[in-house]
């Protein structure tokens, strides 16, 4: 009899083990769904994909970069919302094909370049103090050649993505759009913390993940492990 009882209450406590985790994995999940929605309804991402991982492809692809930005900064900068940028650049995506191929005809390539405007997955990455986690986000994206190389991920609205000295130099104006356009939960979620005792790290070229120089919260952590679940269920 005594041993029926424990048996019993043995399993009542993993019965109940299990629908706390449920309920708490549900209200992670959840949870994370609807900040990341509130991130990645409000921005734009830019992805520069190189024709291989050659010194000489990598190099074009930051020249293709910096002409790509350099034309945004002036063509969607009366925007105020990334439905109207998402509509610009969907209307001159031939404009902006012609911007980095003329790129890639002065720096002597024959490499054409193809333009899209559509969602598409982003790994964790950070921008000055701004860490955004993974997920799909709508973007623009420029393959150079085959599209073989490495990437190069970036925000274009708000402007997160201005280049200075080939690093991401993120403007108080930016920072203030950014503010403006994400909930709070959102903004304080992808607002990381610096550690200036750590070496600067800019590693937005690549395909690797969050920069080692910034601490990021408790809540990007949750959003992006969630994210990265969805992720690999969908696909």
């Amino acid at each position: 009899m005594r041993n029926n009882r424990i048996k019993a209450g043995i399993k009542i406590a993993v019965v109940s083990l299990l629908i706390c985790l449920t309920v708490l994995t549900t209200a992670g999940a959840v949870y994370s769904e609807n900040v990341f929605n509130s991130i990645s309804e409000n921005v734009v991402r830019l992805h520069v994909i190189a024709n291989s991982d050659s010194k000489e492809d990598q190099t074009l692809k930051l020249k293709v970069r910096d002409a790509i930005v350099e034309y945004t900064r002036t063509s969607i900068d009366c925007y105020s919302s990334s439905c109207e940028v998402l509509k610009a650049l969907s209307e001159n995506c031939q404009e902006i094909k012609a911007v980095a191929e003329k790129c890639l005809r002065d720096e002597g390539s024959s490499y054409s370049a193809n333009v899209y405007v559509g969602e598409y997955d982003f790994p964790s990455k950070n921008y000055g103090n701004y860490c955004f986690p993974a997920g799909k986000y709508q973007a623009l994206r420029v393959v150079i050649g085959e599209g073989d190389g490495k990437n190069w991920w970036c925000v274009l609205f708000p402007p997160l993505c201005y280049i200075s000295e080939n690093a991401v130099s993120v403007s108080s104006d930016a920072e203030e759009s950014l503010r403006k356009n994400l909930s709070e939960e959102a903004f304080s979620t992808i607002d990381g913390e610096k550690d200036d005792t750590r070496p600067s790290v800019d590693n937005v070229g690549d395909s690797s993940g969050i920069d080692g120089d910034v601490q990021v919260t408790y809540k990007f952590k949750i959003v992006d492990l969630f994210q990265n679940i969805i992720s690999f269920f969908k696909d």
